[in-house]
């Protein structure tokens, strides 16, 4: 992630390609990744979607769930799009941004004050992303919330100057954006997202912008117990299938399958923010201290760092949307006031 980067992590993944018929076979389930433990909201969430395929379609349609096992992000969508040993894969912005600048958008630091704002620009910028995830052969079956990213540090961050001055975990694989923190004056140290906990232990890296529930989840905080108060920026997801499993499978349970996952993103919307904030009450128990920043200081830097990555990291035309339609949900809110 930016200073939102990248909360790539883990998932090992097995399977057969899909057999040569026309058609899914109900012996032949989807195999789906995802880098999330097996206990987590999402992996529940695909564990539930999956049920609802299997008994709305008779079992012509059904999934088998590889979660949590060990490898990156990247692996996961190596095994969707070039070995072909998964059909679909839970996938963060963050890897998605790395096959098109697109999704990047959701990365610009403190862009977004609130989901109801994310929520809006997602739906005006759907349309597009969702064509460009078809280009690469790639069909959305729903976005999903994995939370929102502040920092966590071994020690204690109020301002930029703070943060300039650890070592910042971000995600290899994305050569611009490292250059773009070097030149801001930031410490990046490319890693990939499964080091992320002994590289905290040894000293290599201080500080690691990743979700309160994902902190809590992979025991980052134990090494970082000091979050900054001020969120950073949503992190967002998407279960992605393969277009050539997709076109395997009959129309009529295609319409199934998309109620379906539009289920289960209801479910991240709602379930996710609360989780969030309950992940945050549970790490306070144990030892974590949250920082209060100072919010114009960190406001007036975002739009600077924001506006430096248009054209550059984020196409205009998509940040130029991004930026419109989130306005219109602030002003919205200065009216009703």
């Amino acid at each position: 992630m930016s200073t939102i980067n990248r909360l790539s992590t883990a998932t090992a993944l097995a399977g057969c390609f899909l057999a040569a018929s026309p058609l899914l076979h109900a012996d032949a389930p989807l195999k789906v990744g995802t880098i999330a433990p097996e206990n987590s909201v999402w992996a529940r969430g695909l564990h539930e979607m999956g049920d609802a395929w299997r008994r709305r379609t008779n079992g012509r349609v059904s999934l088998r769930l590889f979660a949590g096992r060990g490898e990156s992000e990247e692996h996961l969508l190596r095994s969707l799009r070039i070995s072909k040993t998964l059909q679909a894969a839970q996938l963060s912005a963050i890897t998605l941004g790395n096959m098109d600048d697109a999704f990047k958008v959701f990365e610009l630091p403190m862009f977004f004050e609130s989901y109801e704002e994310v929520d809006r620009v997602l739906e005006k910028l759907g349309p597009l992303l969702e064509k460009r995830l078809e280009e690469r052969e790639l069909k959305l079956l729903h976005w999903g919330y994995a939370g929102w990213v502040h920092v966590f540090s071994r020690k204690p961050v109020r301002g930029v100057n703070d943060l300039k001055s650890l070592r910042l975990f971000t995600s290899t694989g994305d050569d611009r954006l490292a250059k773009w923190y070097r030149e801001n004056g930031f410490n990046p140290v490319p890693l990939d997202a499964s080091h992320i906990l002994t590289s905290l232990t040894t000293g290599m890296i201080d500080a690691i912008p990743v979700t309160p529930l994902s902190a809590l989840l992979f025991r980052w905080s134990d090494q970082a117990p000091y979050m900054l108060n001020i969120g950073i920026a949503p992190l967002l997801g998407a279960t992605v299938m393969s277009t050539d499993a997709w076109n395997r499978i009959p129309h009529a349970d295609q319409q199934v399958m998309q109620e379906e996952a539009a289920k289960a993103a209801g479910r991240l919307r709602t379930d996710v923010p609360k989780l969030d904030s309950e992940a945050v009450d549970r790490m306070k128990a144990a030892k974590l201290t949250v920082t209060v920043g100072n919010v114009s200081e960190w406001r007036t830097a975002a739009d600077q760092f924001g506006a430096s990555m248009r054209n550059r990291l984020v196409p205009a035309d998509v940040y130029d949307l991004a930026l419109r339609e989130r306005d219109a949900v602030r002003a919205g809110r200065s009216v009703a006031r």
